[in-house]
């Protein structure tokens, strides 16, 4: 098995709540599939760098996991059938990690 790690932006009319819900959802396929999950953040709402979709801003989470390439390749297919999921971002790295991602090191250092 190889490590990943995904990038998922959700659109900016669900909730925060609903945002959460959507990536403990991703998090239960994966664990009932036998990957191993390191790291789940939620981001929040965020701005995009360029428009999707008419919106300006989206809601980012990020999972790593070490998962089988065909598990990885089922994931991307049903994350790009949800209807909240407008894009989505996965590659493979060389280890897990389990520290906290600068994006949310540098929201604790302010």
């Amino acid at each position: 098995m190889a490590c990943y790690e995904t990038v998922v932006l959700a659109r900016r009319e669900i909730s925060p709540a609903q945002f959460e819900t959507l990536l403990s959802g991703l998090e239960t396929y994966l664990k009932d599939n036998t990957a191993k999950i390191s790291r789940k953040e939620n981001w929040g709402l965020r701005p995009l760098a360029y428009k999707i979709r008419k919106s300006s801003k989206a809601y980012y989470g990020l999972l790593n996991y070490d998962a089988s390439k065909e598990l990885v390749h089922e994931f991307q297919c049903r994350m790009s059938l949800m209807e909240d999921v407008v894009r989505e971002l996965t590659v493979t790295t060389k280890n897990l990690p389990t520290e906290p991602s600068e994006v949310v090191r540098g929201r604790d250092d302010r």
